[in-house]
Order: structure tokens, then C-alpha cells, then sequence
């Protein structure tokens, strides 16, 4: 659930680095402290990618222009999520499906409890 009085503003993390979602407080339970204060912004949440700017769980570093003569170049780089790294389209998860895997996941872990509890008793 998101504090409707925050404001998540996305934010570059260096020069030409990656984008983060930043918050002056804890927004979500994906938002961490941050040691270094950004534009009074002390909290950081998810990646942003460049490409399908969504939020994701990270982005990796694409060189899409030309290399430089050292390889070193940061001309042209992007931070791109998974899916646009392999090209495919990233479809975000509505909140009903969020809900119905997390009520999947609690049922498996019951589950896996349960059964837990049945292979302790059954060695003792």
C-alpha cells in the first residue's frame, strides 16, 4: 500500500547511472534507507527501467551506442529491466493478480508447514 502523501520521484543515481524510485520516507516495504541523501531524498525503492520506464526488481547496464577506443565509454548506455534486454514486452501485474499470487504463495506455505509438522511427529 502507498502512502498517498509521498511522493516517489524517480531519480538518477550518478551521472549517467541508473534511475531509482526515491522518497523522503518509507513508502512501501521495497523502499530501503539510502546512506547518501539525494535532493533530500533518503529512501530508495525499485529500479526504473530506461526503456518501458517500470519499476523492476533491477536493471542491468546496455551499451547502445559506440564503444569508445578504451571500451570504457558511458555515451549511449541504458538500464534496461530483463524483459527489454530480451526484447519482450513486460506486461506489470494488476493488483488482482498480485493478490491472487500472494494468497497462492500463503496456501503453499501452509502447506509446506503442515507437512513439516507431519514428517517431525512421524520421526518422533
Amino acid at each position: 500500500m502507498i502512502e498517498a502523501s509521498v511522493k516517489i520521484i524517480p531519480t538518477r543515481m550518478w551521472q549517467r547511472g541508473p534511475l531509482r524510485q526515491m522518497a523522503a520516507s518509507k513508502v512501501t516495504s521495497t523502499f530501503i534507507p539510502y546512506t547518501r541523501t539525494i535532493n533530500d531524498l533518503t529512501f530508495a525503492g525499485r529500479y526504473i527501467c530506461d526503456r518501458c520506464t517500470e519499476p523492476s526488481q533491477g536493471v542491468y547496464r546496455q551499451n547502445v551506442g559506440e564503444m569508445s577506443g578504451n571500451g570504457h565509454s558511458s555515451e549511449g548506455i541504458d538500464w534496461l529491466c530483463d524483459s527489454c534486454v530480451k526484447g519482450r514486452i513486460r506486461v506489470p501485474l494488476t493488483s488482482e493478480q498480485r493478490q491472487t499470487a500472494s494468497m497462492r504463495l500463503a496456501g503453499l506455505r501452509a502447506k509446506r508447514a503442515a507437512l513439516s509438522l507431519t514428517l517431525m511427529s512421524a520421526g518422533s
